[in-house]
């Protein structure tokens, strides 16, 4: 179903089956026979009776293993050799770079010989490859490249100053002198404002994080370094930054950032900035979008329903709201519980909601559809998942979700599944969490104070709640103003006009007002609002199609006061119509009702077809 007929594609085998469609694209069978359903046709599957989409073959006799009870040839049954992965495979017909008789898979040094597997600190590198055998590094950091760990060694640039007592400018643990510093000035990339030119005394006027040296503005902070005629002078730090002989504040400012748009990136050349343009890089200057989902027609893939994320479950650039059925079984993709695989009748024997051909456990309920050990058979139907000997119901289940642990992942390999861990990425098998704010004490950078945010203004690696004052300003927190009261003093939260008033605080978050004059009282500064009508109705939905006796829910944007076309005079409606119907929304502000505008958005109800 690509929209080309088979006639017109490749058939290597010219048995009338295109190559994309034929279960031997280079055998001739036009009859497609397969008889084990694996995918694979008769005419070219090396054991046609028993299912095997792999085709594996460890002797290369052209029998498939699964068709051979010995399937290395050495007398010895399959079912009685090894099989350290429990894949189904002996060990003796798998991949063994180091010929140790371990193969790949189950080796801890694939590439070197250990047939014992000794891994004395247990942290999955064998011995025998360790960098540093007897302490645990399962990355094996080097950074001076001699062989031996960074772990092992209390002096990894061999200066003679231990490394405890050398400069960590970033508290990582490795000494600065064993960092990358790419301009030679002693100062590590990572810790340096100007990591590709010189300057060990780190100046930076406008404390904007870019040195002076390499600043292109260094008097006035311009951390985003634009410079839109790139003559090396920042746009801040230039009254006309096209050189058009119009002064910037008398340009055109779509998204009022205090950068003209002639200054700003416009990839597709429509005279509309990226920022503000609703199809950044295809040119659409007028900027149409018919279905008022922020997405222009130019570019949008459904143009006539709204559909912001542009979803294309079969990658055909039709959206999928404008396309009800991917598996073309009559069943529309919202209401399909196979929306892949065609199942007109929807049968759904475990109840679950995933429909019997694509459930991997269709008699039992598994919505998750969890499947361990990937053989192809939900966890549920397994009465042990992991293959270990242990039935599941008698396997430790911290979650209680009916998925022993040994069963769910585990990142940092200490026993207790990441869905259960409070140091998911650092191993804590005790699990201590002094503070009780679920963070536990070996990845919490305050372990005896309640932080469950982990703030960290001066990223020092220490928590805000464990500092006095979180800033390095000399001031304690607890006198520095707060305007929102989360204990967070404003000179560590983010204020991205560096108008001294926090994001969260500022009236006109984006446009610096220090003052934060309101001539009107609407809750936006005078600063970033015009006295002209600036209204703009818009609208979304999550689901624009849905089906007899569902409910979907329409927000509105743009003002504060709204009037439907149902009679509704909220923000927010929830609709259930019982065929395609067509809302309108008027939306005005309450300061200046006769400033409006509006919009609508299409709601269509699949209608069911009804057998003769």
């Amino acid at each position: 179903n690509d929209g080309i007929p088979d006639d017109c594609e490749p058939d290597d085998d010219n048995d009338g089956i295109p190559n994309d469609c034929d279960n031997c694209p280079t055998t001739a069978n036009p009859n497609q026979e397969d008889a084990d359903n694996d995918g694979v046709g008769d005419a070219c599957d090396n054991c046609p009776q028993t299912a095997n989409p792999g085709q594996e073959d460890a002797d290369n006799d052209g029998i498939g293993d699964v068709c051979e009870a010995d399937c290395d040839n050495d007398g010895i049954p399959d079912d009685q050799e090894p099989d350290c992965d429990n894949d189904g495979i002996p060990d003796d017909c798998e991949p063994d770079d180091d010929n140790d008789g371990i193969p790949n898979d189950c080796d801890n040094c694939p590439t070197t010989a250990n047939p014992n597997q000794e891994d004395a600190d247990n942290d999955g590198v064998g011995d025998a490859c360790d960098n540093c055998p007897q302490t645990a590094n399962p990355g094996q950091e080097d950074a001076d490249n001699d062989g031996i760990g960074d772990v092992c060694e209390a002096d990894c640039d061999n200066d003679g100053i231990p490394d405890d007592q050398e400069p960590d400018c970033d508290n990582d643990g490795i000494p600065d002198d064993c960092e990358a510093d790419d301009d030679n000035d002693g100062i590590p990339n990572d810790c340096d404002n100007c990591p590709t030119t010189a300057n060990p005394n780190q100046e930076d006027s406008d404390n904007d994080g870019i040195g002076d040296v390499c600043d292109n503005c260094p008097t006035t902070a311009n951390p985003g370094q634009e410079d839109a005629d790139n003559d090396g002078v920042g746009d801040v730090c230039e009254a006309d930054c096209d050189n058009d002989g119009i002064p910037d504040d008398q340009e055109p400012d779509c998204d009022n950032d205090g950068i003209p748009d002639d200054c700003e990136l416009d990839d597709d050349n429509d005279g509309i900035p990226n920022d503000c343009d609703n199809c950044p890089t295809t040119a659409n200057p007028n900027q149409e979008d018919a279905d008022n989902d922020g997405v222009g027609d130019a570019c949008d893939n459904c143009p006539q329903t709204a559909n912001p994320g542009q979803e294309d479950a079969d990658n055909d650039g039709i959206g999928d709201a404008c396309e009800a059925d991917d598996d073309n079984d009559g069943i529309p993709n919202d209401c399909d519980n196979c929306p892949t695989t065609a199942n007109p009748n929807q049968e759904d024997s475990g109840n679950d909601g995933i429909g019997d051909t694509c459930d991997n456990c269709p008699q039992t309920a598994n919505p998750g559809q969890e499947d361990a050990d990937n053989d192809g058979i939900g966890d549920a139907c397994e009465a042990d998942c992991d293959n270990d000997g242990i039935p599941d119901d008698q396997e430790p289940d911290c979650d209680n979700d009916g998925i022993p642990d040994d069963c769910e992942l585990d990142d940092d390999n200490d026993g207790i599944p990441n869905d259960c861990d409070n140091c998911p990425t650092t191993a804590n098998l005790n699990q201590e969490d002094a503070d009780n704010d679920g963070i536990g004490d070996a990845c919490d950078n305050c372990p005896q104070t309640v932080n469950p945010g982990q703030e960290d203004a001066d990223n020092d690696g220490i928590g805000d709640v464990c500092e006095a004052d979180c800033d390095n300003d000399g001031i304690p927190d607890d006198q520095e103003p707060d305007c929102d009261n989360d204990g967070i003093p404003d000179d560590c939260e983010p204020d991205d006009d560096n108008d001294g008033i926090p994001n969260d605080c500022d009236n006109c978050p984006t446009t610096a007002n220090p003052g934060q004059e309101d001539a009107d009282n609407d809750g936006i500064g005078d600063a970033c609002e015009d006295d002209e009508c600036n209204v703009r109705a818009s609208i979304s939905c999550a689901n624009t199609t849905i089906c007899p006796g569902e409910e979907t829910t329409i927000h509105a944007f743009g003002g504060n006061t709204f009037s439907w076309s149902n009679g509704a005079t909220t923000g927010t409606i929830k609709v259930s119509p019982t065929e395609t119907t067509t809302y309108t929304v008027t939306v005005s502000r309450s300061d200046d009702p006769d400033c409006t505008d509006t919009a609508s958005i299409t709601v269509k109800v699949y209608e069911a077809e009804v057998d003769a």
